[in-house]
């Protein structure tokens, strides 16, 4: 069974964004949006409703990516599966308290990303 999502892309590299985003449509999900800060992936958040949130941990502005999820997660839940390119192990205790489904090192790969989505949903 294929589930197409709605997802929120949360990432300050615009080239991994795009890619990201490109992977999504050739899985056959929606990209319902690219936020490059905590505040706008916020604002995407309340007004996009996405089913599931791709978010980068180190984002450009003075909140990093967990810190964006715990705001977005008050509001109602929606699974989130954290990317990075940096070690993590320093955000794990505070990513455990946002209930992720996931993190994926970058550069992400299609496979990989593909599979934990569909954990996500199964």
């Amino acid at each position: 069974m294929f589930i197409q999502l709605r997802v929120l892309i949360v990432e300050d590299d615009k080239v991994q964004a795009f890619s990201i985003q490109n992977m999504l449509q050739n899985l056959g999900h929606s990209p319902i949006g690219i936020a490059d800060t905590a505040e706008k992936a916020i604002r995407m958040y309340t007004s996009r409703h996405p089913d599931l949130i791709l978010m980068d941990i180190q984002l450009n502005g003075e909140k990093d990516g967990v810190e964006a999820a715990k705001e977005m997660l008050k509001l109602w839940y929606k699974p989130v599966i954290y990317i990075s390119g940096l070690d993590v192990s320093k955000y794990q205790d505070r990513i455990k308290q946002t209930h992720n489904r996931g993190i994926l090192q970058k550069p992400i790969n299609k496979e990989i990303l593909s599979d934990t989505l569909l954990k996500c949903y199964i």
